[in-house]
Formats: C-alpha cells, sequence, structure tokens
C-alpha cells in the first residue's frame, strides 16, 4: 500500500477542518434562529424603558416646560418672580 505523500495529508486535513467548521457554523445559525424566537415580556420592556428614559412626563410637566421656556424663546430674556 502506497503512502500518503505530504499534499495529499495536507489536503485531507484542510477537508476534515472545513466539514468541522461547516458544522459549526450550521449549529451556531441553528442557535441564533432559536434565539430569535424568543421574545420579551411586556412588563419587562416597559420596565427597562422607564429606567433607561425615565417616568414618562405628565402633561402637566409638559405645559410647565413649554411655559418656563416660551418667555425666553418671544422676548429673549428669563423670567424673574419677587417675592413679598
Amino acid at each position: 500500500m502506497l503512502e500518503d505523500g505530504p499534499l495529499i495529508t495536507v489536503i485531507k486535513w484542510l477537508k476534515i477542518r472545513h466539514n468541522i467548521m461547516m458544522t459549526a457554523e450550521k449549529d451556531l445559525v441553528g442557535k441564533i434562529r432559536l434565539l430569535r424566537q424568543i421574545k420579551p415580556r411586556k412588563d419587562w420592556v416597559v420596565l427597562t424603558k422607564n429606567q433607561i428614559l425615565g417616568e414618562e412626563p405628565t402633561y402637566r410637566d409638559r405645559v410647565s416646560a413649554i411655559l418656563e421656556v416660551f418667555p425666553r424663546i418671544i422676548f429673549g430674556y428669563k423670567p424673574a418672580f419677587a417675592g413679598l
């Protein structure tokens, strides 16, 4: 029986390595597809959004912010309040 030459040995090794890599890639793609199916619970989404962005401003907060900025935009100054 003839022994394989060094080139044939390298080619066989590369084919084996390729097959292993392809199998690993297919497994990874399969796992990613499974992970895509996972959906977060609605309460977790709302809680996380509030933690990151803060609470939603109320109507009163929004109106107050508009009234605070409005004089600066129109008249170019800050209102000053004097206490008695």
